[in-house]
């Protein structure tokens, strides 16, 4: 499958591991059971979309906006979503990850037990001329 067939397709439940997708605007699109294990997602934009019980474990989302993604039980264990733009505690709180979920540097998590967790989002000292975390970024 082919790029431009990627963006035309349903691609509920596809099975897209290990691909490399960076670049691509899946805005919109139904991604939910889609199985992108270890896929490069880095400048993918993915505004709106529904990521719903996906498997993005080991997946690289570096520069990925997820503003207004349904992101519900999406599996993230080992994940680099370092350099994510939008995401948010909620968002992080209702997905599933691990210890070696890679987070953007404004959301802290506590482990309550191996599996449980609490995510919430820290305020970070804004220098001069260094604009804030979540102001405007890439794919708005």
């Amino acid at each position: 499958m082919d790029r431009a067939e990627l963006v035309r397709s349903n691609l509920r439940g596809a099975d897209l591991a290990g691909k490399d997708l960076s670049h691509i605007n899946f805005s919109g699109k139904d991604l939910s059971e889609a199985i992108l294990t270890g896929a490069n997602l880095s400048g993918a934009t993915l505004i709106g979309a529904d990521l719903t019980d996906s498997h993005l474990d080991g997946a690289n989302l570096s520069g990925v906006n997820v503003r207004n993604d349904d992101l519900s039980g999406t599996d993230f264990r080992g994940a680099n979503l370092r350099l994510t733009h939008h995401l948010s505690s909620e968002q992080v709180q209702s997905a599933i990850i691990d210890r070696e979920t890679l987070l953007p540097p404004n959301l802290q998590v506590t482990w309550t037990s191996e599996t449980s967790f609490v995510c919430e989002e820290t305020q970070r000292k804004k220098k001069t001329g260094d604009p804030a975390v979540g102001d405007e970024s890439p794919g708005e």
